[in-house]
């Protein structure tokens, strides 16, 4: 998102959150990693489609939006996401 956002975009998002009115959350662990967290299982591919599976998402029943650590293209990446989106948490 922060790729590909606006400025205007950018800004609004760090105000919601900043301001208690949109909470977040880090979705980082994973099952398989233990502590290794730069170098996750989970991979978004070409068609940004995400793939896998986090352990542990903090505060995850309460966020609009959630962070996700993956692999695109063997770097690693933070995407932002809405939690409602298809596949989301659980």
């Amino acid at each position: 998102m922060l790729d590909k956002s606006t400025y205007a975009e950018k800004i609004d998002l760090i105000d919601k959150i900043s301001s208690g009115d949109m909470h977040i959350s880090l979705g980082y662990a994973e099952a398989d990693k233990g502590y290794d967290y730069l170098s996750p299982s989970t991979s978004l591919d070409s068609d940004n489609i995400l793939n896998g599976t986090k352990t542990l998402v903090l505060n995850g029943s309460n966020a609009k939006k959630l962070i996700i650590s993956c692999m695109k293209d063997n770097e690693f990446n933070l995407i932002i996401l809405d939690s409602d989106t298809d596949g989301g948490i659980n």
